[in-house]
């Protein structure tokens, strides 16, 4: 960096301060309006610059890892410039798009200790593991005493778990452990990079760690090495298998909201809509409540066969395998429709935005956890007639630069 001493001028996207200067900086934890000296380059923690002007935007960051820790990055924003920082993510995604940003509306946001599952990085040091999530923009491992995004029965494992690794994990050994606190307990899944020899003393620790935190399942490389019960959570007053490497919302609390927003818009006594992008379920087993006829479609074979057990109990909810990307629902398929739901992955559902724009029905709510694809795929809808009547955002992932949103289209 040819000038150490910066000017920022507004938020890049990821939540960093941007300045012009030397054709183009972005400075992790700076806010629009500061001026500041950069110590080191690149910038990576706030002690790598010195901070001559503040921001009245700037607060104390609540958690004593902030900073080090990759998993939070805004922090140190007021509330207002949060929620505003958030909104405009949308809303330009949209403006480059060619649509209105009337419909968005102001963020929905949650408390914090509300995240049921996340995925933690380890490495043995001796018999001392390392803990925690990665530090921004390395490998390097934050080890972590709290988090403040962490339902705080996760953060209370954080301690015997690492025992439990001291006890029967290898010295070299590394790799990641993915929790997620179900309605009927804490399961864990555990990967290593290079195995683990599974001896008496190995499965001893196992033994005690599960029975001391009353654990509901725990696997190893794929491997199930105890189960003492199903993890499970409920859609639509109905309990679903689920486990702690399969995709589920975040935040049951966010997970609440959209299904009450969803719910909130859509007619009663329905023939028949559709869920895609169904996974195991989240959507289809709710909209039984408004509808006679749910047809779920998925292609993830683990959340089919799951979504499969339950859904098959209910005459009003069929099932189906489908790849929407190669295959998507064509325009006569969509005719028996009278509302359509999906929840595509982070790249979007093009294909399927393509059909239904050369549809005729009435309703389609959009759920997106990328602004960018969505604004993409709701540009096609509004090319075949559709409007973007309302945006609802969620802020899901608390103190990150991601935005959870809930839309609805009508014809």
């Amino acid at each position: 960096m040819s000038n150490n001493f910066v000017k920022i001028e507004s938020l890049g996207a990821q939540g960093d301060g941007y300045s012009t200067q030397n054709e183009g900086v972005h400075i992790p934890f700076a806010l629009p309006g500061e001026r500041l000296k950069v110590l080191s380059s690149p910038v990576r923690k706030p002690k790598d610059f010195e901070l001559l002007e503040k921001s009245d935007d700037r607060v104390a960051p609540p958690c004593q890892h902030f900073g080090s820790c990759g998993g939070c990055r805004l922090q140190h924003m007021s509330a207002p410039l949060y929620k505003a920082f958030k909104k405009e993510k949308i809303c330009l995604s949209l403006k480059r798009a060619g649509l209105s940003t009337a419909g968005v509306k102001d963020v929905f946001t949650l408390n914090k200790n509300f995240r049921r599952r996340a995925t933690f990085q380890y490495s043995m040091r001796g018999k001392k593991p390392e803990l925690g999530f990665y530090e921004r923009g390395s490998h390097t491992i934050c080890g972590l005493e709290t988090c403040l995004v962490l339902d705080p029965q996760l953060v209370s494992l954080l301690v015997p778990l690492k025992e439990f690794l001291g006890r029967a994990i290898p010295c070299s050994s590394q790799g990641a452990i993915s929790v997620l606190l179900s309605e009927t307990g804490i399961d864990i899944a555990l990967k290593t990079k290079s195995g683990i020899k599974q001896d008496l003393a190995f499965h001893e620790a196992v033994r005690d760690f599960s029975e001391s935190q009353g654990l509901a399942r725990l696997s190893l490389d794929g491997e199930i090495l105890l189960t003492r019960i199903e993890p499970v959570v409920t859609f639509g007053g109905t309990p679903v298998a689920v486990s702690a490497e399969s995709f589920l919302q975040v935040n049951k609390n966010a997970e609440e909201a959209m299904l009450s927003l969803l719910l909130d818009h859509l007619p009663r006594e329905l023939k028949r809509v559709a869920d895609l992008f169904a996974g195991r379920g989240l959507f289809a087993l709710s909209l039984k409540e408004v509808s006679k006829k749910v047809d779920a479609f998925e292609m993830d074979k683990r959340a089919l066969g799951d979504l499969c057990k339950v859904g098959g109990s209910f005459s009003s909810v069929d099932v189906f395998s489908r790849n929407l990307f190669s295959n998507p629902l064509n325009v006569s398929e969509l005719a028996f429709y009278e509302a359509i739901v999906l929840d595509p992955p982070r790249d979007g559902a093009r294909q399927q935005c393509e059909q239904l724009a050369l549809s005729g029905i009435p309703l389609i709510c959009y759920v997106s956890c990328k602004p960018e694809t969505f604004a993409r795929d709701a540009r096609i809808l509004e090319e075949g007639g559709y409007r973007l009547e309302s945006v609802y955002p969620i802020d899901q992932f608390k103190w990150s630069h991601h935005i959870e949103l809930i839309s609805f289209f009508k014809k």
